[in-house]
């Protein structure tokens, strides 16, 4: 994670009274509620540094991750429960790096039919470099028990970084408890990062690697190398991103499809970044993508350095065409935010939305939306003095039926250990 600074109090306020009197679609048009603030109970047992974004339920209940925090430092699970009084904070797991359960929860969480929930952790565990793990409640829901599903194998260094997903997670179905479940590693296994799948066999739960990234014998990692977070099409097919490698070194999109019996998979690179000069077309997609109804694929990249862009893919035949949606620091001052590490979210009109790590007129980050070419800033963090109202939003957004967008920011709130928001328009 990157450290970040407070800003001063009367700069705070300077740059408020800026965004009050910026123009109209900037973010004054939204308003921001501050849901929870880390860190409020003593040696942050509440947990601190939310890097992932937000699961939503059917009931309207919140669930997420921290990044450290909880009783024994090593993050926890937790849950904004809606109720007639607004929504309640609670601790459902903490981490323990003494207790073999993994450590340091980096990747959002999903949930099955039944209520349970599944995640990974970035560290720790059984084999020391990770799990995916599975949370259940009792019939009230006032406990919840934990099980280790996988443990990662170390390879060049801690492995799950990833969140899990499956096929038909885009349509916002929960998850059937019987289907495959697919992450990846960022690093280890035979190459450079892997691809696998988990799929309950009784009461256990087998894994077996789909792809591997980088191994020996692909000279410069063209296929790619550190891949981040996957989603699955309708077909079963899985596309990703990887932070580096591809023929420019600059990173690359990627689609892994199943022979006619899923024994084997095959990746087919559709676009490798940095093909242009200083990386204009984008490079280091860090985010995950996002499928609209017609395929095509939106994501975001860090490059142009300490920049970052918005792209399109869009296939014809075999053949896709990557267009740059919009480049970051483009404003003045960059008031319009860099470094978009999240990826996106997609409403039900097509328009897109999205967060900056930094920049807008309160240096801690934006919350943007691009309505076809149309770029425009919602709020931008830091707005409040010494940031209260969060900085640095690192993690995807979801959005609900109304319209409105949830995340969480790494740093600022009341105890500049990290916030979950609400966002109306």
């Amino acid at each position: 994670m990157r450290l970040r600074y407070l800003v001063p109090a009367a700069l705070a306020a300077v740059l408020a009274l800026a965004a009050a009197l910026a123009p109209a679609g900037a973010a004054h048009a939204w308003t921001l509620k501050t849901l929870y603030s880390f860190c409020a109970e003593a040696h942050c047992t509440d947990g601190s540094e939310p890097l992932a974004g937000l699961l939503r339920d059917s009931s309207g209940n919140l669930y997420g991750t921290t990044l450290v925090g909880g009783t024994h430092g090593d993050g926890v699970v937790f849950e904004l429960a809606a109720g007639h009084r607004g929504l309640t904070y609670k601790v459902l797991h903490d981490f323990c790096y003494a207790c073999g359960d993994g450590t340091n929860p980096e990747a959002g969480l999903i949930i099955d039919a039944n209520g349970n929930l599944y995640g990974t952790t970035a560290q720790s565990g059984p084999t020391g470099c990770g799990t995916a793990f599975r949370l259940s409640p009792n019939a009230d829901r006032s406990k919840w028990k934990e099980k280790t599903l996988y443990a990662a194998p170390c390879g060049f260094g801690n492995n799950i970084l990833t969140g899990l997903t499956y096929e038909g997670a885009a349509t916002g179905a929960p998850y059937d408890g019987t289907s495959p479940l697919y992450g990846a590693t960022n690093m280890g296994g035979t190459g450079v990062g892997t691809v696998y799948e988990i799929v309950p066999k009784g009461t256990k739960w087998k894994e077996k690697d789909l792809y591997a990234f980088c191994p020996s014998g692909v000279s410069g990692c063209t296929d790619g190398r550190y891949p981040g977070t996957l989603i699955v099409d309708a077909a079963g097919n899985l596309y990703g991103n990887t932070l580096a490698g591809g023929t420019n070194s600059g990173g690359l999109v990627y689609e892994l499809r199943p022979n006619a019996k899923n024994t084997k998979w095959t990746e087919h690179v559709l676009y490798n970044f940095c093909a242009v000069a200083d990386c204009t077309d984008g490079g280091t997609p860090e985010g995950a993508l996002v499928m609209d109804n017609g395929g095509n694929l939106f994501g975001t990249t860090t490059e142009p350095v300490e920049q970052g862009a918005v792209y399109e893919l869009t296939q014809a035949g075999k053949s896709w065409t990557e267009t740059v949606l919009h480049t970051f620091c483009s404003e003045q001052n960059c008031a319009d935010g860099y470094l978009p590490m999240a990826g996106l979210v997609l409403d039900g009109a097509g328009n897109l939305y999205g967060t900056t790590d930094i920049g807008g007129t309160g240096d801690g980050g934006t919350v943007f939306q691009l309505q076809g070419s149309s770029f425009s800033t919602l709020y931008n963090f830091c707005s409040a003095s010494q940031c209260g109202d969060g900085s640095a939003p690192q993690a995807p957004l979801i959005i609900d039926s109304t319209g409105n967008l949830y995340g969480t920011t790494a740093s600022g709130g009341a105890d500049d250990n990290g916030t979950v928001f609400e966002l109306s328009p």
